[in-house]
Order: structure tokens, then sequence, then C-alpha cells
């Protein structure tokens, strides 16, 4: 998204280089089928949301380093959230 905001602030003639900041994200997107309640599951410190369609959802995840996405992975991998089914 960064990018995407420093495009339109040059096109709207308010972009500045000096003014450009360095900063690592840390994301992953991991299907998970039809999931129970996540919240449960995520961390503080985690930004997530919950797209796709029936049995194919998928969740992306986002936090500030990459210990926190190392958590996330392994609680969801420690569900059996790929094989639940919704009919």
């Amino acid at each position: 998204i960064n990018p995407m905001h420093c495009l339109v602030d040059m096109a709207a003639g308010n972009w500045k280089p000096g003014e450009i900041r360095r900063k690592n994200h840390y994301a992953v997107e991991i299907p998970i089928g039809n999931p129970g309640d996540l919240e449960s599951f995520m961390p503080d410190g985690t930004r997530w949301v919950l797209h796709g369609p029936r049995n194919h959802m998928r969740v992306t995840v986002g936090a500030n380093d990459p210990e926190l996405l190392e958590l996330v992975i392994k609680k969801l991998g420690d569900l059996d959230v790929h094989r639940r089914q919704v009919i």
C-alpha cells in the first residue's frame, strides 16, 4: 500500500524524496478452508483479514516482526481447519 500512496502523492505534487522512510512489512497468506473462530488464535499485534469463497477461504495476516508471524503459522498449523467443509 505504501508505494501506491507515494504514486498518488507524486501525481498530486506532494511527494518529496527526502521524506521517504524505509519500513519492513511482514505478511503471510494461508489457505484455511472453513475456519472456526480465528480471533482466538491471533496474537496481539497482528492484523488479519479473512477472504475467499466458502470451502476455499484464506487468511492474510500482517505483523510488525517475523517471529509473530511464525507464531500465527504454528497456531494455525496445529488446527484441523483445512478439512472442514460447509454444505
